[in-house]
Parts: C-alpha cells; sequence; structure tokens
C-alpha cells in the first residue's frame, strides 16, 4: 500500500504504487468520454495518478486481458453497440512486449468498498499482465519523457548559439548538450562546440595530435599563441568570442584553420625526420647518398631497371636497385641532373642514360644532418611527379657545368680511378658508347668528362685533356 498520504517518494519506479495490476496509472482527463485515461508516464506527473479508491470512476471496475488488440478492439465495439449507457471502456496503449488489455467500467452497478486499487478494479482474461514487461515500458517512457524535456531545455538555452551558427551558411548543427551547441562546416573537418554564456560566449574544438620533436612542439606551441587560441589540454583548444555573432564565430573557425594547417605542416616535418632518418641507417641508401654527395651521379637506363653507380675503387659501375633509386627520388634526395632527348641513331647522346645527383636535402643527409634536410623535401605523404632535369643543354655541356661544381680534389681522384677504363683518343663517340645506354661503355665517357679529361670535339671525336697525377687518397 501507498503510505498514508498516499504518495510515494519520487525515487525509482514512483508510478508502480498506482497501477492497475501493475500495468498503468489512471489520471482524470475531462478530455475522455469517462473522465479518465491512462496516464503517460514522464509527462504526467506522479501528483496526477489516482491513488485513492474512492477517486476511480463510479461503477463496477473490470481489467480484461485479451490475446491480441484486434480481441481487446471488437470487445470494446461489441459493449459500445450493445451496452449501451451501461458501459464505457478505456483501450491500453499498445507497447513492444506487453499485452494488450481494456479496462470496463459498469455504471449500472456500483463496486464493493476496496482498500486498494487492485481489490477495487477486478482482473479477467486469459493471462495477468507481465508486471516486469511493463515496468519497463514505464522505465522507458520516463526515460524519453525526460529526455524529451532535456532536448527541449537545451534547445532554449542555446537557441541564440544555433541561430549564429546556422547564419555561417554552410555549418549544420550535430548535437546539442550542457557544453554548447556542436556543429560541423564544410571548411573543415573540426568537430565545434559553441558555448559559455551570451557575455562570454566560446568555441572549443578536438583533433587528433601527433608526437612533435621539443624544437616542433615550441614552433607548435607558438602557432597556437599567434592565432588568438588557448590549448586547454592536449588536443584541444579553445577560442574566447568578443560577442555571439556571426563575425566572431568565422573569426575563431579561421583560428582552427591555421592551426590545422600549422599542424600538418610540423606533422610532416616530423614525419619526414623519421623517413629521412631510416633511409640515412640503410646502408645502401647511405652509400650511394655518399657517393653521389662526392660528385658520382647514378646512371639509369629506365624507372623499372637497375641503375649504376661507378665503383670509387674499381672504377667501373656497380648496380643500383631500381627500388633505391626511386625511393630516393621519391624522397627528395635524388633528381636529374640531366635527361636524353628521343632515341635517334644520328645522335648517340640520346642513347646515354639518366644522370642523376643529389639534391640539397640528399647532400644533407649523406653528412648525417636529417633533421635539417626534412624541412627541404616538401609533403612525403602525397605522390607527385618526379620534377624535370636540371640541365637542358647537350651531355656534355651539362658534365662540364657539373664538372665545374666539383671540388678539385674530389675531381682529381675520379679522373685517377677512371683512367684506365677511359675511350680511345679520338675514338668516335658512337663507336665508344657501343651504340646502347650500356652502363660499361657509358660511365667511363660520363665520368671522364665529369674529371675534366674527356672532352668531344667538333667532329664527334672523344679526346684526352691532361691526365691526372696520381693521389693516395680514395673517393668515398
Amino acid at each position: 500500500m501507498p503510505p498514508a498520504d498516499g504518495r510515494p517518494e519520487p525515487t525509482g519506479d514512483a508510478y508502480a504504487p498506482f497501477c492497475l495490476h501493475g500495468t498503468l496509472p489512471l489520471v482524470r482527463d475531462e478530455g475522455e468520454l469517462s473522465g479518465y485515461r491512462f496516464a503517460r508516464i514522464g509527462r504526467d506527473p506522479v501528483e496526477a495518478c489516482i491513488a485513492d479508491p474512492a477517486d476511480l470512476p463510479a461503477g463496477e471496475l473490470t481489467l480484461r486481458t485479451f490475446g491480441s488488440v484486434a480481441e481487446a478492439e471488437g470487445y470494446a465495439a461489441a459493449l459500445a453497440e450493445h451496452g449501451g449507457n451501461a458501459f464505457t471502456s478505456l483501450l491500453s496503449p499498445q507497447h513492444s512486449g506487453t499485452g494488450p488489455f481494456l479496462l470496463v467500467v459498469r455504471h449500472d452497478r456500483e463496486r464493493e468498498r476496496a482498500s486498494t486499487l487492485d481489490e477495487a478494479v477486478r482482473l479477467i482474461g486469459p493471462a495477468r499482465p507481465s508486471s516486469s514487461a511493463w515496468s519497463r515500458v514505464r522505465a522507458s517512457s520516463a526515460g524519453a519523457a525526460e529526455d524529451a524535456r532535456r532536448r527541449q531545455a537545451l534547445s532554449a538555452r542555446w537557441r541564440a548559439a544555433q541561430d549564429v551558427v546556422m547564419a555561417l551558411g554552410d555549418a549544420y548543427v550535430t548535437g546539442m548538450d550542457e557544453a554548447g551547441v556542436e556543429f560541423m562546416s564544410n571548411g573543415t573537418r573540426a568537430r565545434f562546440v559553441l558555448g559559455g554564456s551570451a557575455e562570454a560566449p566560446v568555441l572549443s574544438w578536438s583533433r587528433i595530435t601527433h608526437r612533435l620533436d621539443p624544437d616542433l612542439a615550441r614552433l607548435a606551441a607558438e602557432e597556437v599563441a599567434a592565432s588568438g587560441a588557448e590549448a586547454v589540454a592536449l588536443g584541444s583548444f579553445l577560442f574566447r568570442l568578443r560577442e555571439l555573432s556571426k563575425e566572431e564565430l568565422v573569426r575563431a573557425m579561421a583560428a582552427e584553420r591555421a592551426l590545422a594547417i600549422a599542424e600538418e605542416r610540423l606533422s610532416d616535418i616530423a614525419g619526414n625526420r623519421n623517413r629521412l632518418a631510416e633511409i640515412a641507417a640503410d646502408p645502401a641508401a647511405a652509400r650511394v647518398l655518399a657517393r653521389a654527395a662526392a660528385g658520382l651521379p647514378v646512371l639509369s637506363t629506365d624507372s623499372a631497371a637497375p641503375a649504376a653507380q661507378i665503383s670509387p675503387k674499381s672504377g667501373t659501375p656497380q648496380t643500383v636497385p631500381a627500388t633505391l633509386l626511386a625511393r630516393l627520388i621519391r624522397h627528395g634526395l635524388m633528381i636529374a641532373a640531366w635527361a636524353p632527348g628521343a632515341t635517334t641513331r644520328q645522335d648517340p647522346e640520346t642513347w646515354c642514360p639518366r644522370l642523376y645527383v643529389p639534391t640539397e636535402a640528399g647532400r644533407l643527409v649523406a653528412s648525417g644532418r636529417t633533421v635539417e634536410a626534412a624541412g627541404l623535401v616538401g609533403n612525403l605523404r602525397l605522390p607527385r611527379p618526379e620534377p624535370g632535369a636540371i640541365h637542358a643543354a647537350s651531355l656534355f655541356q651539362a658534365l662540364a657545368s657539373m664538372s665545374a661544381d666539383m671540388s678539385d680534389d674530389v675531381r682529381l681522384r675520379l679522373g685517377q680511378v677512371v683512367e684506365e677504363h677511359l675511350p680511345g683518343d679520338g675514338e668516335n663517340l658512337a663507336h665508344a658508347a657501343g651504340n646502347g645506354r650500356n652502363y660499361s661503355s657509358w660511365s667511363p665517357i660520363v665520368h671522364g668528362a665529369l674529371a675534366g679529361v674527356l672532352t668531344l670535339d667538333d667532329t664527334g671525336r672523344l679526346r684526352w685533356g691532361t691526365l691526372p697525377v696520381p693521389v693516395s687518397a680514395p673517393l668515398p
């Protein structure tokens, strides 16, 4: 039984003491034919529920259960047709997992005195209503009603903020809670929350952050300070608006965009450092870069075929895997110094392989300065086309320009190692090249020209220059 005052404590299932045989309570409603209806859980207050049997509808009350809604509706229709004014019925609302029932009021009979609601209402039918099922229904209905009230309260609280968000034109609200209005915009991937108060509005957002080296972390902090935002936690930021207006919201979102660009740039540099450090730690890559930094180009006939680089000891070409060369090019460490034009039988220079040399970043990696190199290679996450060759002149003009950039001691040592492999003085270039892109024949020609000991005259013949004086120091 309910307490002496007829009302339970408003905790747990507060409606339970007033439910008819564990189903639903009744409330007064003058808009209904009978003057009563079943309570709408969560919307009708507990205080409105009938608690005293004396307040129930006048007459004999029966709660009839049925096997289906059709049976219940058919029974109600039969009462209305044949019972006349002697009967009033009230069909139960339908919920998943519960059986239908009908509250029948017979006005031509008086009910016996009762001390409880269940005693005042007889239960008739094939099955007793499931108390647990109806308890779940009441809990669900109460929760839904509470959620609706909460949404309504939040909508009223953040109406002005929502209006400002919608004024952006390209934004859409994705949620709303105590923190504010959550929204996204077509111009950014961030999920914003506009909250605070009308007097002190704030825009907040979070994003995935990357682990940065201390120097990059300092740069990131400087970017945050310059943007006007505040870092409130790892990956979480806040921007204080001067007023709740579209213009201020646009200004705050611009700060987020600036920080996103800066973070992406810094994370790219951090990623570049890792990638270049891996290359520097690869013995084969380090060896190719070291030789290239000393002036020994890589000769390549095809991007899918192995390339070659001269051996500083034997003066003969050594294999460079195509995948390794492609990796160095892709990471901005090697670039074509010269590339042949369309192959013709008349011009033997078009038979020469491409010549690859290190970029400034490649030289830095070769000297162990990967941190500096990482800032020069751009965005390595995205594929990009191979840049054009540095030199557009003829082969021997390009080699002369490359030779001028070499140090005297490197040029001298290079001439020493290739001397025994040089073609004969006065030999025709086409004959010396061997009618094809052959590393064995082209390597002495290329490196001899780089060393300044081989030139091409106007008749297409190779000429020896001054041969180097032997030195003891080997090339890298």
